[in-house]
């Protein structure tokens, strides 16, 4: 049911997409940036081992 809805919004032509689109943009940069600050902790944690350990 939710993905015939979706269908609907995108094969509209009155603009109805704009806020999905804008949704799923903000949902891969809040996915992106969680990643790389993920990442990042990682390698700075790793240096921080590694200058523990000699």
């Amino acid at each position: 049911m939710e993905m015939n809805r979706i269908k609907c919004i995108i094969k509209e032509k009155k603009g109805s997409s704009f806020p999905l689109a804008v949704a799923v943009a903000f949902a891969l940069v809040f996915i992106m940036c969680g990643t790389y600050e993920y990442m990042r902790l990682m390698i700075i944690a790793s240096g921080v081992r590694d200058a523990v350990v000699r």
